[in-house]
């Protein structure tokens, strides 16, 4: 008669020993399945009666907002700025606009680097609202702000003369155009940005384009106290719009204020150059297919 340890049967022990592993294995199995769907039943009851209030997370519906809620939202401004924060700041900076319009006509104190680095060529000329201290030069417009140019320093500006209605005219031929260039003072003394006038005159009878992106458009600085050597060039590291058109009237002219930050010009297009030393300089401006129009100014010593 067999026993519990030693089964008698037509088949090898370990066969019925495998046996009674898989019923003793499926009874775990089952004992496990009755634990779980009891705990698991337990713990839903008292989140699900909602009599206390604890358990789970109970689904709800949450209730439309009112009226005022909506009202309340949509007066609400994007980014938490009250009206009135912006009417002040408005006010402050003289024109009331974003803060990309600051630079170009709110302050006239000029761009970042303006401040940032203490030499006798950093200060900006108060007499040239818009102009500003930046990298290489400034063409404005001197009929309003409206025609001020990018702060880059080679386009020619979007309003006035310039802009869209220019570049639906014909280009001005050769011997139709001529340029002047005169200092809006002979001598600039430190910190005082030099201020150039460029007159463009037609003397044809039909409206005509020229273009003053650094595509066409080239300016010199070259100091005649140091053997005719170029301070700055506008074709180094050329930044600004590449075509910047500007009508000119027929029989008429169309002027233009550069302002240079009187620095040098450097062959690292990432590095700004040094401030421009002192002396007379000659101004050299050329328009593509146009005679060379010249002009001189002093830089005074401190």
């Amino acid at each position: 008669m067999g026993s519990l340890r030693t089964p008698v049967g037509p088949l090898p022990s370990s066969i019925y020993w495998r046996r009674r592993g898989v019923v003793l294995l499926l009874l775990a199995l089952l004992g496990l399945l009755i634990w779980w769907a009891l705990n698991l039943g337990g713990s839903g009851s008292p989140g699900s009666g909602g009599d206390d209030g604890a358990g789970g997370p109970a689904t709800s519906i949450s209730p439309e907002p009112d009226d005022e809620e909506d009202d309340d939202l949509v007066e609400d401004r994007p980014g938490g700025r009250d009206p009135a924060d912006e009417d002040e700041e408005g006010d402050g900076d003289g024109t009331g606009d974003a803060e990309g319009t600051d630079d170009g006509t709110g302050e006239g104190t000029g761009g970042d680097d303006g401040t940032d680095e203490g030499t006798g060529a950093d200060g900006a000329d108060p007499a040239a609202p818009g102009s500003g201290d930046v990298e290489g030069i400034a063409i404005d417009d001197p009929a309003g702000p409206g025609g001020s140019a990018d702060p880059d320093g080679t386009a020619g500006g979007p309003g006035g003369t310039g802009g869209a209605v220019a570049a639906s005219l014909p280009r001005c031929p050769e011997g139709a155009l001529k340029l002047s260039l005169s200092p809006v003072s002979n001598s600039y003394p430190p910190g005082e940005l030099p201020r150039l006038r460029l007159t463009l005159t037609n003397t044809s009878s039909a409206d005509c384009r020229t273009d003053l992106g650094h595509r066409s458009f080239a300016l010199t600085m070259t100091r005649t106290d140091d053997g005719d050597r170029t301070i700055w060039d506008s074709t180094t590291c050329p930044t600004g719009l590449a075509s910047a058109p500007v009508a000119v009237p027929a029989d008429g002219a169309t002027e233009r204020i550069i302002t240079w930050d009187r620095r040098r010009s450097v062959e690292d297009c990432d590095t700004r150059g040094p401030a421009a030393p002192y002396g007379t300089y000659l101004a050299e401006a050329e328009i593509d297919g146009f005679p060379v129009a010249r002009t001189t100014f002093r830089l005074e010593e401190d």
